[in-house]
């Protein structure tokens, strides 16, 4: 039984998606002095109207957005945001209070500022935080075709349309999907210092299911005292899915219920799922009972500095191309990445990463105005992304820089426009992008890819749901339980009472509905 968002194919990247900084792309414009117009604060010479806006000839009103984004204040945060926005000045008249904000902050406060009214324009949302599909049920965004149509046209061309179709809801589009890596599959990471030292190689890639892991895990735990073996735990849905037609899609993140290729919904507590889950749980408690995880992995407890230190041997993030030049960025240190199970493209994957505006937004056009700026320009993308040129990182080619300040600036490409635009980071290969483009399109749809489901007559189960299952996860997750058959069928009680079952006859109704339709 998948346990957490990041260990669920299709549905999974949410929590991985989290993480990382971006990643680089294609370059930008230079100066006659061999700097970016961002680094020497030089505005483009770009017309005070914007493209997508001359049909009328008028000239744009003097404004200023506010965005909520996922990110921090590194570095030269500000000089960035004043260079940043003399370009978006120069292009668009507009000038954008920058607002980054933790994963963490980003779950505990938007939801209060939407509550309250907050006049803000932009907004970064997804299907793991700050819910999209829960605010366009609130109302808290508007609905942006015609924005799109008048206001993105480039965006729009460069966004296929099962991409736009998976983040419709009820017919109409209510944010733009960020352009990354939009598939999902999962990958384990191991150290490679570490691989190499005990000529583990061979070994780490024929693993095909979470089983084969554990002699592996074993040869670090006995020689390497200073390194916890895992920074993850089984999770046989996330990892050990072999075809489509052992694929279930999970519409709600955590809850064990399915939606097979039949579009058939699959209480994912019972028949095979069930012993799949009990061998998970088995594989879970031996590991615990050897020393495999940090003492405390079940407490609700920040562990990523130790992760970052290298004290783990081996985690998990969603499979890319680059994906080990990400982790070293990220981490500071080098991997092998083994792919597990296959890549889906689904809704869920396709709405972990979107732009929207704001339902209190006072200049909506203007905001539209700068997302296709955040899509089309690749000088003001990678400026926000990588700061200052110069200052922040220096150029090594072309298209690909190395950071050079301590701290640095950093953005995220993937959270705030079209990371395909971003320059290349040292370990990516040159054609990277065109990789992660070819990946997209070869995934797998989901059965569900383009369904919304309206949770509207079950929110309250699936609010039951969740506490029940956080109640359980971190026990079965880390091997808590000895009896964990046992605590199980408690669980399964505990969620059939949540109102599991109505939750699957609700879904299964919607479902059947909308494949009347296709």
């Amino acid at each position: 039984m998948a346990r957490k968002a990041g260990k669920r194919m299709g549905m999974a990247g949410a929590l991985i998606v989290a993480l990382p900084l971006a990643l680089a792309g294609c370059g930008g414009g230079s100066s006659s002095d061999g700097k970016s117009p961002a680094a020497t604060g030089a505005a483009s010479t770009a017309p005070t109207t914007a493209p997508s806006a001359t049909a009328s000839a008028q000239p744009l009103k003097p404004v200023k957005l506010t965005w909520y984004y996922l990110g921090d204040n590194t570095g030269d945060y500000q000089q960035v945001y004043d260079a940043a926005n003399k370009i978006i000045q120069a292009k668009i008249n507009a000038t954008v209070d920058f607002q980054p904000m933790s994963n963490a902050d980003f779950k505990a406060k938007m939801p209060l500022k939407v509550a309250a009214g907050e006049k803000f324009d932009l907004t970064y949302t997804a299907d793991y935080i700050f819910t999209y599909r829960d605010n366009v049920a609130k109302g808290a965004l508007l609905p942006l075709d015609d924005l799109i149509a008048k206001y993105a046209p480039q965006t729009k061309k460069l966004i296929s349309d099962n991409i736009w179709a998976a983040a419709k809801v009820n017919g109409k589009i209510y944010a733009v999907p960020n352009s990354q890596v939009q598939s999902r599959q999962k990958a384990l990471l191991f150290n490679k210092a570490l691989v190499d030292k005990y000529n583990l190689k061979d070994k780490i890639f024929a693993v095909k299911k979470m089983a084969d892991l554990t002699p592996i895990l074993d040869v670090i735990k006995k020689n390497e005292p200073g390194i916890y073996p895992t920074f993850i735990s089984p999770g046989y849905a996330g990892y050990d899915v072999p075809s489509k037609e052992q694929y279930n899609e999970q519409i709600v993140l955590r809850v064990p219920v399915g939606v097979n290729y039949d579009l058939k919904v699959v209480d994912m507590t019972q028949g095979q799922f069930k012993e799949l889950a009990l061998a998970d749980y088995k594989l879970a408690r031996e590991w615990q009972k050897a020393g495999y995880f940090h003492p405390d992995a079940a407490l609700a407890k920040d562990l990523s500095a130790e992760q970052k230190a290298g004290k783990f041997f081996v985690h998990a993030d969603n499979y890319k191309p680059g994906v080990e030049a990400d982790t070293k960025n990220k981490w500071g240190f080098d991997t092998y990445a083994v792919p597990m199970s296959f890549p889906v493209l689904s809704t869920g994957s396709i709405n972990a990463a979107l732009t929207a505006v704001s339902r209190t937004s006072e200049n909506p056009e203007r905001a539209m105005m700068l997302i296709e700026l955040m899509n089309t320009d690749k000088e003001l993308l990678n400026l926000l992304t990588f700061g200052l040129e110069g200052v922040d990182y220096k150029k090594t080619g072309d298209n690909s820089i190395e950071v050079i300040a301590k701290p640095a600036y950093s953005g995220k490409a993937w959270a705030i426009g079209n990371q395909f635009l971003a320059y290349l980071l040292p370990g990516q290969a040159a054609d990277v992008w065109e990789q992660t483009k070819k990946l997209n399109a070869s995934a797998v749809p989901a059965p569900t890819i383009g369904f919304a489901f309206d949770n509207t007559k079950v929110k309250t189960e699936i609010a039951n749901m969740t506490t029940v299952l956080d109640k359980y996860d971190k026990i079965f997750n880390f091997g808590m339980a000895d009896d964990y058959a046992a605590t199980f069928e408690q669980e399964i009680k505990d969620l059939n009472a949540a109102g599991m079952q109505n939750y699957i006859k609700e879904l299964q109704s919607q479902i059947d509905a909308w494949k009347a339709t296709k």
